[in-house]
């Protein structure tokens, strides 16, 4: 279950971006200020996405971002399965082709990772991830 929110964003005080995962809440709010018109979400969006910050481009890039998140958190409360998805991250090839923000960080790579193959990307990373993702389904680990 999902449920997303738009009044009283964002949850955390400070937060700014377009959307935040509430991973263990199973929520995604979204930044009722950049969701009210496509034009401030597509400019705001743009700039971040031109300057490299990010890699979602649009209002559903940005969900399924989120919801990338959303599996990381799931897969990781499985058992053992926290070390191999940080193991993974760490050593996974392409990872040049991410936002700077992926780059700094495990979660925001997997979920960019996420969203990009939901889009098709034939990126080396997501190509790694995607074949992660399947051993592990295959696997019967979640």
């Amino acid at each position: 279950r999902v449920l997303f929110r738009s009044s009283g964003y964002p949850p955390p005080t400070g937060i700014t971006q377009a959307a935040f995962a509430a991973e263990r809440e199973g929520e995604i709010w979204l930044n009722e200020k950049m969701f009210s018109s496509s034009k401030s979400l597509a400019n705001k969006q743009g700039k971040a996405f031109k300057a490299g910050w990010t890699t979602a481009e649009n209002a559903e890039d940005i969900i399924t971002h989120e919801l990338g998140h959303m599996l990381a958190e799931k897969l990781m409360a499985s058992p053992g399965m926290k070390e191999k998805l940080v193991t993974f991250m760490r050593t996974a090839p392409g990872v040049k082709d991410l936002s700077l923000y992926a780059k700094w960080d495990a979660g925001e790579a997997f979920a960019e990772g996420f969203a990009a193959m939901y889009k098709g990307s034939q990126k080396e990373y997501v190509q790694a991830l995607k074949k992660f993702l399947s051993d592990v389904l295959k696997k019967g680990i979640v």
